[in-house]
């Protein structure tokens, strides 16, 4: 079970072909400012759960090859994965030669699917290190846990079948089982009413802008992991928490919660004091300016902290 890769932590992005184009832009970070207990974690897939770039790669190259095209190497198809098998494919057909018509597609999605389906999509695809004993201590502190990708949905229940993480989640949805994928927040949106938890109880963690975009659309708090397959550095894609193990999803969790309790309290202190201020002005300047040193004080223990 491989340990997500250092040379994928934050910032490196060395070796890996560049973003495409139409790559959506990373959300804007934002203060954790609400009270917040977790109740349900939505996971990406491919990059974040599991890595699954050999075999996406073998299965592109196979296609490739049969319509004698050159094959990609490993860090070329890792850079066009995220948004589904007919983006991998778009992307394959023009980083191999000329780019497939509009017309062409389907028909080579439908070939692609073909060689990336069954056995074939689970012959070198393992779990990332502590993704099972993780997702066994979240569920046993009674977090729903869900998964939502834009990998088609029947090769997601396949590969999570094969890799025995089935039992861990309560919903899939894939790329193909609503009208919208990710970036669109409707697949966060349709796990959330399947899980019965409003947004401000659930976090979304995965490696991408995508990703990112989906749970900000959607009102989550997010979780970036620093290994994955995302060519922009994971500490630029917008997320509340960076983490470099899976296995300290649940520490980066807490932190939110402390995060959210911290920062709504930091809202309250200054009113209160200000409110207090107020009504002390009235007995006298001199206790109203006793008060002041209490509040630089209160400010300072409330001060946001660094992100990580």
């Amino acid at each position: 079970m491989p340990h997500p890769p250092k040379s994928q932590a934050a910032g490196s992005g060395r070796g890996k072909a560049p973003p495409p184009a139409d790559l959506p832009a990373a959300a804007p970070s934002s203060a954790f400012r609400r009270p917040f207990r977790a109740q349900a974690v939505l996971f990406d897939l491919d990059g974040t759960l599991i890595d699954s770039a050999p075999d996406l790669q073998a299965a592109v190259n196979r296609l490739l090859l049969a319509m004698e095209r050159r094959p990609l190497d490993i860090d070329q198809v890792k850079a066009m994965i995220g948004d589904g098998a007919a983006k991998l494919v778009e992307r394959a057909m023009a980083a191999s030669g000329a780019a497939a018509t509009a017309e062409a597609l389907p028909e080579l999605v439908q070939r692609f699917m073909r060689l990336y389906t069954g056995s074939n999509a689970v012959q070198r695809t393992t779990a990332y290190a502590g993704v099972p004993e993780t997702l066994a201590a979240l569920g046993a502190r009674g977090l729903k846990l869900a998964v939502c990708t834009n990998k088609p949905y029947r090769a997601t229940m396949g590969i999570l079948s094969a890799l025995k993480l089935t039992d861990h989640f309560a919903e899939v949805v894939g790329g193909d089982s609503l009208a919208q994928r990710k970036p669109d927040p409707a697949p966060a949106r349709h796990l959330l009413e399947k899980l019965g938890v409003g947004a401000e109880a659930a976090v979304m963690v995965g490696d991408s802008a995508n990703d990112v975009a989906t749970g900000r659309g959607a009102g989550l708090a997010c979780i970036a992991v620093s290994w994955g397959y995302s060519a922009v550095p994971p500490e630029r894609l917008g997320a509340d928490r960076v983490v470099d193990r899976f296995a300290d999803i649940p520490a980066a969790i807490a932190a939110l919660e402390r995060e959210g309790l911290k920062g709504a309290l930091a809202q309250m202190v200054p009113a209160a004091v200000s409110d207090l201020g107020a009504t002390l002005s009235a007995a006298g300047a001199g206790a109203a300016d006793s008060l002041k040193p209490v509040g630089r004080v209160l400010r300072r223990m409330f001060k946001p902290a660094r992100k990580r």
